[in-house]
C-alpha cells in the first residue's frame, strides 16, 4: 500500500519532497513518477447459450462461458531527485547505471459450461417442478517476467540494449490451474397452494482438495404450510392486516 505522510511536501519548485524520517519518506508521487512505460490489459469475456423445448413442459439449456486476460509490462526507471524542503538535503535519484528496465507478461483464462434440465407439470391441484443441472469450470494462469539494470542512457529504456551491470532477475506467476465439477437439483411440491415441499441437493468435487476429501454432498429439505391460504383464515377484517401467513421448517 502506498502512503504519503500529511507533513510531506508533495512537489515544490520543480523538486519532488521526502520527510526527515527516513523510515517513512514515502512521496507517493515521487514513487508513481520514478517508473515510466506502460501496462496494458486486453480482457475478453463471453457467454454462449442455447435452448430447447423437449416436450411440454420439459425445456434444457446449454450455457457456456469463456474469460480470459491479458497483461502486459514494459516499465523502466526514472531519475526523480527528491529533496527535504526543511533541511536542504537532496536525495539524487537513479542514474543510467543504476536503472532498470522490466518486462512482464500474464495470462489468465477460464471457462465454464453449465448445462440444465427444468421440467413444470400442473395436474388439478397439483403443482410440480424439478430442476437438475451439471457444471464444470476449469481456471488457468501462467506469467513470466524479466528484469535487467544499466542503461547506455535514461532516454533509451529499451529492454534488449540494457547492459547487464547486474545479473538479469527472471521470474514470473508459476503455471497453476484447478477444475470443480457441480452437479445439482430440485424439486417443488405444492397442493392447493397451501402445502409445500422442497428438497435440494449439491454434489461438488474440486481438484484442490486431495482424492479422498475432493467431493462433498450438500443436500437440503423443507416444507411449508401456508396458513392464510386455509378456509378459517378466509376473514374479511384478519385480511386488512394479514394478507400471508407461512410456516416453515427446514
Amino acid at each position: 500500500m502506498l502512503q504519503n505522510l500529511p507533513a510531506t511536501t508533495v512537489f515544490h519548485d520543480g523538486m519532488y519532497g521526502f520527510s526527515v524520517d527516513n523510515a517513512s519518506y514515502n512521496n507517493v508521487l515521487a514513487d508513481v513518477m520514478t517508473r515510466g512505460g506502460q501496462y496494458d490489459q486486453t480482457a475478453l469475456n463471453t457467454t454462449w447459450y442455447a435452448g430447447v423445448k423437449l416436450m411440454e413442459g420439459l425445456s434444457a439449456e446449454l450455457r457456456y462461458n469463456y474469460q480470459t486476460v491479458f497483461d502486459e509490462e514494459n516499465t523502466f526507471a526514472r531519475k526523480i531527485d527528491k529533496k527535504n524542503f526543511r533541511t536542504g538535503e537532496v536525495k539524487l535519484g537513479a542514474s543510467s547505471g543504476d536503472a532498470d528496465v522490466r518486462r512482464a507478461t500474464t495470462r489468465s483464462w477460464n471457462n465454464t459450461m453449465t448445462a440444465t434440465l427444468n421440467y413444470l407439470k400442473t395436474i388439478g391441484e397439483h403443482d410440480l417442478s424439478a430442476f437438475l443441472g451439471a457444471e464444470r469450470y476449469y481456471w488457468n494462469v501462467k506469467g513470466f517476467s524479466a528484469k535487467r539494470t544499466g542503461l547506455l542512457d535514461l532516454n533509451l529504456p529499451e529492454f534488449t540494449s540494457a547492459l547487464d551491470k547486474l545479473d538479469p532477475v527472471l521470474g514470473g506467476t508459476p503455471e497453476q490451474d484447478y477444475g470443480v465439477v457441480s452437479y445439482f437439483g430440485r424439486l417443488n411440491y405444492a397442493y392447493k397452494n397451501r402445502y409445500l415441499f422442497e428438497a435440494n441437493f449439491r454434489r461438488d468435487g474440486s481438484s484442490r482438495f486431495g482424492p479422498e476429501h475432493r467431493w462433498g454432498t450438500f443436500p437440503s429439505f423443507s416444507a411449508a404450510w401456508r396458513l392464510s391460504e386455509e378456509r378459517f383464515m378466509q376473514n374479511e377484517n384478519l385480511k386488512e392486516w394479514l394478507s400471508n401467513l407461512k410456516l416453515r421448517a427446514s
